[in-house]
């Protein structure tokens, strides 16, 4: 088990979460901005730096900051709304979501564009023509106090940005790749920049070519030296997860990207690459999928500044989390199918629970072509029991790797252990209380006819249910709604572990809302609302003698919300 540092030993507070105590999280870190503002609540940055991990979350860039990626705390600012007027734009809108990098000169600087504008720069034809622009952090220690003058050598416009329609343009963080001695820098939009192709359909199709990417280059981030240069769309999709059930008709949105990824099969590490996309998060995502986080592992042929493809050896495009799936019809009808993939099940539409990730964990700030820990930090919201996202959180963090396949391998990180209060075996009742629970079930709870499952919250009638393999459809189901959540979720039930050794299953409840990683491939963010005298039971489906078994940890409080 890991040590806990003095400093991480200090709890944390987080103000005014709203609903009732007993409901408020302990484990789960809610900046005050977050937990009652309306709006989105995207992260618009993440960065680790001189030992410290930093989250920007929303609008506002509101500011998370800790040691140890457990205990959090509010921190200064990121970059503020300005009355911007560059090149005859005029802007005083927040900026929207972009990301942290470390430049040239060692300085972190944000990136991103102004959400909104009533005019444009007089070269470009729209009003929402707006650049792209870096603003460096005068406090390099804290990341605070970001520039807001045009002239102080840490604030600079670095390319223009022209598009059909107004659109969030959300870019990755962009890195430089020593085979070239380049930046590159990925701008999401759609596939219909272009005249010569289809918009705004009578079928209500928005971009009947989805999503895109569009990147550019330059032998400087910023500065005297940098030369941003388009190169065009790199990757283009309209596909979601579903297949087609779902279609993408809008932009790629809150994106990111990465790669030299530990545990890829490729020898060089050199080949894979993960993009991540928040499907139908601005709209447009027909069947799928809320808005929730889906990876794409792509490859990059022609090497550096060139196009993207799907990498053959990948498993295509994929869910980071099912937390917004459910029973595409009854389970009466769907039993009549004959489906080829259990995905052919699910409709994508309800409330999403975990969407717009980013990563952070490496002191190195490129996260592409240098080796380092890549840790995904998402937004969880918003709960069904608020308005206007209120009551949103920063997820639990998820340490992210390859498996042998290509699929994203996810689990939550070591240092939550650090929670851990006594360990306890078989059914435990522990109230409203945040728990961790890690179940096993074998191999037979695959077959035909088993119905092995774990439940949380329990009390009496009333739980969260996990099955495996829910009536022989190759899905895992979450079933809260004796908890409040109106509806049934479902993901894939993935592939057994290693040898035969069945399914581990990773939980954590923290009072209404619950994390799950099944074979640290499917994962589920889910909101409950339990009763405040909950027993609590961590108990197996089906009773004494089901198969299966668990250990229970209550865990101590982290991030307070009061």
């Amino acid at each position: 088990m890991m040590k806990l540092s003095a400093t991480a030993a200090l709890l944390s507070v987080a103000s005014a979460y709203p609903g009732e105590e007993f409901l408020h999280p302990t484990i789960h870190f809610s900046h005050s901005a977050v937990a009652n503002g309306g709006g989105w609540h995207d992260i618009a940055g993440a960065f680790t730096n001189k030992g410290k991990h930093h989250i920007f979350q929303g609008q506002g860039w509101n500011h998370a900051v800790s040691e140890d990626l457990v205990h959090w705390t509010e921190g200064g600012m990121g970059p503020k709304a300005l009355n911007e007027t560059y090149h005859g734009m005029q802007s005083t809108d927040t900026p929207c979501s972009g990301y942290v990098v470390r430049g040239d000169d060692d300085l972190v600087c944000a990136g991103f564009r102004q959400c909104g504008s009533n005019s444009g720069v007089d070269e470009l034809p729209n009003d929402w023509d707006v650049p792209m622009e870096v603003r460096c952090a005068h406090d390099q220690e804290n990341l605070t106090d970001f520039s807001e003058d045009p002239t102080d050598g840490l604030y600079d416009f670095i390319f223009p940005v022209s598009f059909w329609r107004g659109i969030p343009y959300d870019p990755a963080r962009p890195w430089f790749d020593e085979s070239t001695n380049m930046w590159y820098h990925l701008i999401a939009m759609d596939g219909c920049n272009s005249t010569d192709v289809p918009r705004n359909t009578p079928d209500g199709k928005v971009c009947p070519s989805g999503g895109a990417l569009y990147m550019w280059s330059s032998p400087a981030l910023r500065g005297a030296e940098a030369d941003w240069q388009p190169l065009g769309n790199v990757f283009q999709d309209n596909t979601t997860v579903l297949k087609d059930y779902g279609f993408l008709s809008h932009e790629f949105v809150t994106i990111d990207f990465f790669g030299t990824m530990e545990g890829d099969p490729s020898p060089a590490k050199d080949t894979a690459f993960v993009f991540l996309n928040n499907v139908g998060g601005n709209g447009g995502g027909d069947g799928c999928c809320g808005g929730t986080t889906a990876y794409t592992i792509l490859s990059q042929p022609g090497g550096p500044g060139t196009e993207f493809e799907y990498l053959e050896a990948g498993p295509g495009q994929q869910m980071v989390d099912w937390g917004s799936f459910k029973f595409r019809d009854t389970l009466e009808n769907m039993k009549t199918w004959k489906v080829t993939d259990p995905t052919e099940y699910l409709d994508g539409s309800s409330t999403r629970g975990f969407s717009m990730a980013r990563t952070l964990g490496s002191e190195e700030s490129n996260q592409v072509t240098k080796e380092g820990r890549r840790v995904l930090i998402g937004w969880t919201g918003n709960p069904p029991f608020f308005d206007d996202y209120a009551g949103s959180l920063q997820s639990l963090p998820r340490e992210l790797s390859l498996a042998d396949d290509y699929q994203l391998k996810q689990k939550f990180v070591d240092e939550l252990q650090t929670l851990r209060g006594e360990e306890k075996k078989g059914k435990v009742s522990v109230g409203t209380s945040a728990v961790e629970v890690l179940a096993t079930f074998p191999s037979s709870c695959g077959e035909a006819g088993a119905d092995c499952g774990l439940e949380v919250l329990a009390d009496g009638d009333a739980s969260l249910v996990l099955r495996l393999n829910y009536e022989d459809m190759g899905l895992i189901t979450l079933d809260g709604t004796t908890l409040g959540n109106a509806e049934l979720r479902a993901g894939p039930l993935p592939k057994e572990l290693q040898g035969g050794g069945g399914w581990s299953v990773s939980v954590i409840v923290d009072h209404s809302i619950v994390e799950i990683i099944v074979n640290e491939l499917t994962a589920f963010v889910l909101y409950v609302m339990p009763e405040e005298s909950n027993a609590g039971e961590v108990r197996l489906w089906g009773g004494d003698g089901a198969e299966g078994e668990f250990t229970t940890w209550e865990l101590q409080n982290a991030n307070v919300a009061n």
